[in-house]
């Protein structure tokens, strides 16, 4: 009876061991996931100055002209978007941890899909600021 008691106990502990190494990869690739995603954008942080500094010098222009004030608005809207994009990315920086203190893989993983929605959303603003900088150039 002992030997299957015995038996029972570290046949268990190795179920254990072995679902910790799978979360612990798991979280590995989550972990790389959420680098993957902020790697994409951070390249483009000085193409969201240059297209800021573009886009004011075009709504000054514009307004020297007397244009159309509509147009003038769009101009300086898309400024304040290319500058959302850019403070965003820095305040994702500075709340990230990439080595979280003392969580079990079960809060990591929470922790890193978390931070996968946060910077996804960085991302997507850092992309539509461009896109919308590039179509207001182009006109």
């Amino acid at each position: 009876m002992k030997k299957f008691q015995w038996l029972t106990f570290s046949l268990g502990l190795l179920l254990i061991l072995g679902a910790c190494q799978d979360k612990d990869k798991s979280n590995d690739l989550l972990k790389n996931e959420v680098l993957a995603i902020h790697d994409e954008v951070m390249p483009k942080m000085s193409n969201l100055k240059e297209a800021r500094k573009q886009i004011l010098e075009k709504a000054n222009t514009l307004e020297v002209q007397e244009a159309d004030s509509l147009r003038v608005a769009e101009h300086k809207a898309v400024a304040m978007q290319l500058d959302d994009a850019y403070e965003g990315m820095f305040v994702w920086m500075r709340q990230y941890q990439p080595e979280p203190e003392k969580k079990s893989p079960e809060e990591l993983e929470t922790y890193l899909l978390d931070q996968k929605e946060k910077v996804t959303q960085v991302n997507i603003a850092i992309k539509r600021a461009l896109n919308e900088a590039e179509r207001l150039l182009e006109n």
